[in-house]
């Protein structure tokens, strides 16, 4: 029997093992993703010096608004717990442009357009889709939710095939050995470091493939008792070619950027009393004295918690006369609907935003493994085929 599994093992392995490694590797990166991006863009994510009261978010918004053509519209100010980040004023739409205001001093520290970040958009391009773009984009969701799936088989054949047969043989496949050559090395990566990635590595592709089929998706919802969420319609990726603008503010004479003729941001229908949304900001602090991030619309208000595990997407929501500012409604996390709190769930789970940089660093080590396996694994496949030159 173990000799049929471990067959099975191998020749799936064999097809989809780049795809596998090139999804690890590339998820791995993604980790981090946060934390890279403040400390490669400190000037824009924090404050000069933190002194005084922190300004409003109608000074916010002026700040911004100095800045931008006056045919966008903002949409939105996050305001974060941390006293020493900025300020996100934003503008709607898929393509929206993020200025980062100085919440002391009101200077624009960065304007980020859309295109800004290519690394990463490029990296889960490739995590995601594996590149492919426009109408082929579903053909590429297709092939990584079917590599995500032989990835499942894979390591549960895997574990399988490691079973020893007696305590000695289970020290053995437990030991990473650094002192017996590269041969070895490489044997134990595959073997030890297999079964102590596996567990992490079948969460995130078993949450991963709720991403790529929306049967797998529904089932999932139903399993949990949730109500699957209705089919998002399919959305045109943005032109390859699109230019990406600088991340650094222009001066403020200059109201110039990539996206000004975007349909997404032609301006409202009326104007927006931003110093309602101070008075909405007062009132929701008296109620969420522990927070991360609160995020100002108009009309509305999202706070998110602040908890170092758990659903890395929890939210309380407020609702807010857009006139008095005054708190007319209240959506809290826990009283969501399921299927919502599930969604959060899944992506937490995937990813490991659900607890603090200790687990994120545990994810990336899996991941990194997740990666390393098939490498491994070709060599061991080699090894055996051609012995003398192995």
């Amino acid at each position: 029997m173990k000799k049929i599994i471990l067959k099975l093992h191998l020749w799936i392995s064999l097809p989809f093992g780049l795809i596998i490694a090139l999804i690890c590797f590339t998820g791995s990166i993604m980790v981090f993703e946060k934390e890279i991006n403040e400390l490669v863009y400190k000037e824009r994510y924090k404050a000069a010096s933190v002194s005084g009261e922190r300004i409003t978010p109608a000074e916010a918004v002026a700040a911004a608004a100095a800045l931008l053509p006056d045919t966008l519209r903002i949409a939105s100010v996050q305001i974060p717990f941390d006293k020493e980040a900025t300020y996100a004023v934003s503008t709607p739409g898929r393509r929206r442009i993020t200025v980062y205001v100085d919440p002391y001093t009101a200077k624009v520290t960065a304007i980020q357009n859309p295109g800004d970040g290519k690394f990463f958009s490029t990296v889960r391009e490739l995590h995601r889709w594996l590149s492919f773009r426009g109408e082929n984009r579903t053909l590429g969701k297709r092939i990584t939710g079917v590599t995500t799936f032989a990835m499942v088989v894979i390591l549960i054949t895997g574990l399988i095939a490691w079973i020893p047969k007696s305590r000695r043989g289970l020290k053995n496949r437990l030991r990473i050995s650094l002192s017996h050559g590269p041969r070895r090395l490489l044997h134990d990566l595959h073997v030890a470091g297999g079964f102590y990635s596996m567990l992490l590595l079948l969460l995130m592709s078993l949450t991963g493939l709720t991403w790529s089929f929306d049967w797998y998706r529904d089932a999932t919802y139903k399993l949990f008792g949730a109500e699957p969420p209705a089919a998002a319609a399919p959305v045109a990726a943005a032109p390859a070619t699109a230019t990406p603008a600088p991340a650094i503010a222009p001066a403020p004479e200059q109201k110039t950027s990539p996206a000004a003729t975007s349909p997404e941001h032609q301006p409202a229908p009326r104007a927006t009393d931003f110093t309602v949304w101070e008075t909405a900001l007062v009132e929701v602090l008296k109620v969420a004295p522990a927070w991360k991030t609160i995020t100002i619309t108009d009309g509305s208000i999202q706070v998110v918690p602040d908890k170092p595990f758990g659903n890395s997407r929890a939210s309380d929501r407020y609702k807010f006369d857009k006139k008095s500012g005054h708190i007319t409604d209240a959506e809290l996390y826990q009283d969501q609907p399921k299927a919502s709190k599930l969604r959060g769930w899944l992506y937490s789970l995937h990813t490991g935003s659900w607890g603090g940089a200790v687990v994120k660093g545990i994810y990336l080590l899996a991941a990194l493994m997740g990666g390393v396996l098939p490498l491994t694994g070709y060599y061991m496949y080699a090894k055996r085929v051609f012995r003398k030159k192995f």
